[in-house]
């Protein structure tokens, strides 16, 4: 279930890994300068936030609203 804090930060750490302030739910990862090493870097800035998605996740759709919709709330639980 995605909700408004899983968007708002999923969002948050994306602009802050692309270095673009005004980056969008129907912009593309890897067209607004996304590469695997920013990939890793989103991956380990969410799970800081106790978020979770896994890196095929940006390979399959790369458009940030479908990444958003693959993160998960770990709640705490650094072992997901």
């Amino acid at each position: 279930m995605i909700t408004e804090r899983i968007r708002k930060e999923t969002l948050d750490v994306l602009r802050d890994v692309l270095e673009n302030p005004d980056l969008r739910e129907e912009d593309d990862f890897f067209e607004s300068g996304g590469d695997s090493l920013l990939v890793a870097r989103s991956i380990a800035l969410l799970k800081e936030r106790n978020l979770r998605v896994r890196a095929r996740v940006f390979i399959d759709d790369p458009r940030i609203r479908s990444i958003i919709a693959q993160v998960r709330d770990t709640g705490g639980d650094s072992a997901g």
